[in-house]
């Protein structure tokens, strides 16, 4: 089926309102409202337990790390710029750190 130009413009701007969330049909946008935490409240500081997972080496990984000082968990990705910014250095502070327990 043709749709005329003027309907098929309506259609089209009707479909991108939906999908820009502008109430095309009735939904009310979400809105954000930030809200300021205890950092108490949130178990900021606490330590975990029970935390098992397989590194991306196949290797079996719990945490806490028993025996260690601290450990760290960090999540990085090959494809975003951030994190191959900052993976050597992450990187050079487990070469520093890790001896030490």
């Amino acid at each position: 089926m043709q749709l005329e130009g003027s309907v098929k413009s309506f259609f089209l701007l009707l479909a991108g309102a939906a999908v820009l969330g502008l109430g095309a049909f009735g939904v009310p946008s979400q809105s954000r409202q930030s809200e300021t935490l205890s950092a108490s409240s949130t178990n900021v500081g606490s330590i975990p337990q029970g935390l098992v997972g397989i590194s991306i080496s196949g290797v079996n990984v719990q945490a806490p790390v028993p025996g260690a000082r601290a450990t760290v968990i960090a999540l990085s990705s090959v494809t975003c710029p951030l994190c191959q910014k900052y993976e050597p250095t992450l990187a050079a502070l487990e070469d520093v750190y890790s001896r030490q327990g």
